[in-house]
């Protein structure tokens, strides 16, 4: 998955698990989420059993590739077969046309990824190609056919040609035999003939897979109606912006985004008064950008930065032609750099907006740009109609989120968007913002508020000539307010901590470097400098966290010396040297099953809840195996398919396709399975064959590793683990309170114990700032971890404390905390820790233990 950013990666895998559990189940309404609490699935009228299920993907996150990389999971995993239909559902003609030419060029990353799932064996069409597809194509190929719903949406299917008989279609039903007849009209509705030779009947008889982009806008009974007259064997929404009743099995943050280097955050809003300000203050900062671009264009390459402008609709003072005007007559703008996009005027060149030659830098629309048109260069958007036309604003906010070449810029004002509204006040426009950066671009609510900030601007009296907000911050020490000059002086006030220190709060709005080296001269501890750096930051509404501040947060990590260099215990040092050649192959009964497979399947027919439920798996299965063909007749060939569905790239390729073939071998000589049923059921022998040879690598890396602890392993701060800037937190805490210590502006969710942890550490006077740590294999370059035998470790929160000594604490629920799993993170921490006991700390805590454990470590390193 090299094309793919690491969350997109991650949603792959989550859809992927998600289909396996289902198969493991057979219950295909089981949503596989770790939360207990999201409620009941709300099932599709008219698709019973059908797993139905959404990604949550935010303006600017790529639905597009994740439905790419989703096609395999989706065919295989779930569908358990390497061939058949994909019907691919955009939400507008544009969308057709730009999807089926990504599709279709074998240089792009989507058709990259299509042939490598399925062996180069790809068909890309839109639906009027799909009238015409032979069978044997359905059969051996993946056929992705790119349409709208609404070309399949009618109540009425008279005259519509995917529900017409159509010769060129007849052949895939010549020659049914009488239990494919059967089975097709098993699950056809009262009156309608499944086997004329319609594109409708076609797509049923081979359980297409659904793909829907943008997919709440057809989830009405019309749109179900459509999907259950095609028969799929499985829909997946991709959408910013999910129904209330979709099954969203992931969703990311505006944070991860950010991360992955995909938007640009966060938005710098200001509002102005008057429509010709909001203009001006808009050309100004083009201008700035471009400058700053400029700079950067040999290291970073090429950036032109672009403003959209939202105009006034119809006949209004500053419409498309009056904002045109003003920019030209009045801001002396050349009016080649100007272009007005609406649905009757498109002036925009033909060549790509990105192209050096374009000479494009501001373009004037109403309500959205031309459709499936994307501009990587946009920057700024200046509203000087209606702010709160929501539909309208995130169609342009979704243009300047995006980040141009994903790639950071070395000036961090590239890497922000920027948006100034015509509002009298500066909130009511925020709160319009946010409202579309929710509403229509699908971001958190508590993070779409901290994603839009104010733009302050020197001289103008506090922020945009509204009284100043006062800003406060916890000193370390106290501060001597009298020796403070009387300009500063009358804006400060100290209030003195019970905890020690002082709380100082600032009312002169943005604060200047002069007033700030004040401050920071009349502080009573050395720390207190960057306090005072921090307020005066809080005074201009930017992010004064520690990270953003430049404040380093490095923690040794486990570590191990090879020739006479430290180097970090991960993978490499772990490497095991194993084969496959000398390993037994045979899967006992509780490793494959056939009939085990067959029982569950018939054992499994109610739910908790006493209601029958549909068996829609055992209809795929055996809609798939009735109008399958198969050419693995022998133990050979099926080793062959193992070998290249089973990845493990830890032994030679030999050995495996050795290994395979003598594991087919015992099972036809010692359990005496016929060779068609393993191969009716290779998909199950696949997952165990996976499972077989993961189990023998994962015994020979615990050998592995604990042959490394047992050589010594050791700490030091030049194998440390680094915090760096970024947080990409896929969900935010969202409790009120006043953090002063975390080292990033936001806060990871936790639960209530564990927040009640993150106070306590965070009001503690030992702790210079703390992490609540990121979990999870997608987050090891953002996160401390520790090396297990099989994985990795990510403890809950971690603190350096003054002295550049390090305290870890990890939180367990009584009921796991002795769990065979839990007590290998236990004693990894345990080693951690004994490693450098004067500097480094580990607390195992629970509900009952935590403070008392966490001041005994706190006192162990400070006393």
């Amino acid at each position: 998955m090299s094309y793919l950013k690491d969350y997109q990666e991650q949603c792959v895998e989550k859809l992927t698990a998600y289909f396996r559990r289902t198969r493991e189940l057979d219950d295909a309404r089981l949503a596989f989420l770790e939360d207990p609490g999201r409620g009941d699935y709300v099932e599709p009228t008219g698709l019973t059993g059908l797993p139905y299920v959404c990604l949550k993907v935010p303006t600017g996150g790529g639905k597009t590739a994740i439905a790419a990389y989703a096609v395999r999971s989706m065919l295989e995993v779930l569908g358990q077969r390497e061939s058949g239909p994909v019907l691919w559902l955009a939400p507008s003609t544009p969308i057709v046309e730009q999807t089926i030419a990504a599709l279709r060029d074998r240089s792009h990353p989507y058709r990259q990824e299509l042939d490598r799932a399925f062996d180069g064996r790809v068909t890309v069409c839109d639906l009027g190609g799909a009238l015409y597809l032979r069978k044997p194509t359905l059969e051996a190929q993946c056929v992705v056919i790119v349409t709208t719903i609404q070309a399949l949406r009618v109540e009425d299917t008279d005259g519509r040609k995917v529900y017409e008989p159509n010769g060129e279609l007849k052949h895939h039903f010549d020659g049914l035999n009488v239990e494919q007849r059967e089975a097709l009209f098993a699950r056809a509705a009262e009156g309608e003939d499944p086997t004329l030779p319609t594109l409708a009947n076609v797509l049923r008889m081979n359980r297409p897979a659904v793909v829907m982009d943008e997919a709440h806008n057809a989830r009405t009974p019309l749109s179900f109606e459509t999907l259950r007259r095609i028969g799929p064997s499985c829909v997946l929404e991709l959408t910013a912006t999910p129904a209330g009743d979709s099954n969203v099995l992931f969703q990311v943050s505006a944070a991860r985004l950010k991360s992955e280097q995909m938007i640009k955050m966060p938005v710098m809003l200001r509002a102005r008064t008057h429509a010709r300000d909001a203009i001006k203050s808009a050309v100004e900062k083009r201008k700035e950008l471009a400058e700053l671009a400029e700079a950067e264009r040999a290291e970073k390459g090429y950036v032109r930065p672009i403003v959209l402008y939202q105009a006034q609709s119809g006949k209004g003072e500053l419409n498309v032609e009056g904002v045109k005007q003003v920019l030209v007559s009045e801001l002396g703008i050349d009016a080649a750099r100007v272009a007005i996009c609406t649905g009757s005027v498109d002036e925009l060149p033909d060549m790509p907006i990105s192209s050096p030659g374009n000479p494009v830098e501001h373009i004037i629309t109403v309500q959205k740009l031309r459709e499936g048109w994307d501009c990587p260069f946009a920057y700024v958007l200046c509203s000087v109609g209606n702010l709160g036309a929501r539909t309208a604003v995130e169609q342009l906010l979704g243009r300047i989120l995006r980040m141009p070449y994903a790639r950071f810029r070395r000036a961090d004002e590239l890497n922000r968007a920027y948006c100034y509204a015509t509002s009298a006040h500066f909130q009511a426009a925020a709160n319009e913002l946010e409202a579309a950066l929710v509403e229509n671009c699908g971001f958190d609510r508590y993070e779409a508020r901290r994603m839009v900030r104010p733009e302050p601007i020197n001289g103008e009296g506090g922020l945009f000539g509204e009284t100043p907000e006062p800003v406060s911050l916890n000193f370390a020490g106290a501060l001597d307010v009298q020796r403070l000059p009387a300009g500063v002086r009358e804006h400060v006030t100290v209030a003195t901590r019970r905890e020690g220190g002082a709380l100082v709060t600032w009312t002169g709005g943005p604060m200047d470097e002069a007033q700030e080296a004040a401050l920071a001269a009349v502080a009573g501890d050395p720390r207190d400098r960057i306090a005072a750096a921090r307020l005066r930051k809080r005074s201009w509404h930017e992010d004064d966290a520690p990270a953003s501040m430049g404040t380093p947060f490095n923690v040794p990590a486990m570590a191990v010396k090879e020739e006479g260099q430290w180097v970090l215990l991960d993978d490499q040092p772990l490497e095991a040297d194993w084969s496959l050649a000398d390993k037994i192959p045979n899967l006992s009964e509780s490793e494959f099953s056939i009939k085990a497979g067959d029982k569950r399947v018939a054992e499994v027919d109610v739910n908790q809840r006493g209601q029958v439920l549909t068996r829609f798996l055992d209809d795929l299965d055996q809609i798939v195996s009735l109008f399958e063909h198969s050419n693995r007749d022998t133990p050979a060939k099926l080793a062959y398919w193992l070998d290249r569905k089973v990845r493990e790239e830890s032994v030679l390729p030999t050995d495996k396709q050795a290994f395979l073939l003598r594991m087919i071998e015992d099972l036809m000589r010692r359990r005496g399975y016929e060779l068609g049923a393993l191969d009716r059921h290779r998909h199950m022998l696949k997952d165990a064959a996976a499972a077989k040879i993961a189990a023998l690598r994962l015994n020979a890396e615990t050998t592995a590793y604990q042959h490394v602890l047992g050589d010594g392993f050791g700490i030091s701060m030049d194998c440390c683990l680094r915090f760096g800037p970024l947080y990409p937190a896929d969900k935010l805490c969202t409790a009120s309170f006043d953090w002063q210590k975390h080292f990033y502006a936001n806060v990871a969710a936790m639960n209530s114990d564990e927040l009640e942890v993150a106070k306590y550490l965070d009001s503690r006077p030992e702790v210079m700032h703390w992490v609540r740590n990121l979990d999870g294999a997608h987050q090891v370059d953002h996160a401390f971890w520790l090396r297990l035998p099989h994985g990795r470790f990510f403890p809950d929160f971690v603190a350096e404390l003054v002295g550049e000594k390090f305290l870890v604490v990890e939180f367990k629920g009584e009921h796991i905390e002795e769990a065979s799993k839990e007590q290998a993170k236990r004693r990894a921490g345990e080693m951690w820790a004994a490693a450098a006991p004067s500097e480094l700390a580990f607390v195992w805590a629970t509900a009952d233990t935590w403070k008392e454990r966490v001041d005994q470590a706190l006192g162990g390193l400070t006393g």
